[in-house]
């Protein structure tokens, strides 16, 4: 199943790279596309280079094209990497070193909030919980719901 939901996403390559797959036709209708965080379509690309496949996107993969993304790894950041917070100013800091990410952080948020522009993306299931994704304080969360884009935390 996880290779069959796969094969129907795009992958949104880093600068100078070619573009991976191009989306299916729903055949029975022309469909929506919606972004999804890469982790969460089984990519290891979270900070602890793993990932894991969301129930929801078994089925939802099926039915619609998606564009699957990792702000983080957008913003340069190599995976595996330090685990970082988001503090009360909106800074994106290294739990281990302190160390200040979030110009990477910004600018994967940039990059993703392009690719919706881009694609005509109006909806993201992003994962909750993260420096980047997580509903509220998440710097590409933030960004994407200012934009008018609806986030839905997975």
């Amino acid at each position: 199943m996880l290779t069959q939901i796969l094969a129907r996403y795009r992958l949104i390559p880093l600068a100078g790279a070619k573009a991976g797959r191009e989306p299916e036709k729903n055949s029975k209708k022309e469909a929506s596309m919606f972004l999804v965080s890469k982790c969460c379509a089984g990519v290891k690309c979270r900070y602890r280079h793993n990932g894991f496949l969301r129930n929801f996107l078994t089925q939802l993969g099926e039915e619609e094209d998606f564009i699957a993304v990792c702000p983080e790894v957008l913003g340069g950041l190599p995976t595996p990497r330090e685990g970082c917070t988001v503090t009360a100013e909106g800074k994106v800091l290294g739990r281990r070193t302190g160390r200040d990410f979030s110009p990477q952080y910004h600018a994967g948020a940039e990059r993703t909030l392009a690719i919706c522009k881009t694609n005509g993306i109006t909806r993201a299931y992003l994962l909750k919980d993260s420096p980047s994704c997580g509903v509220g304080y998440g710097l590409t969360a933030k960004l994407l719901a200012a934009n008018g884009i609806e986030v839905i935390p997975v």
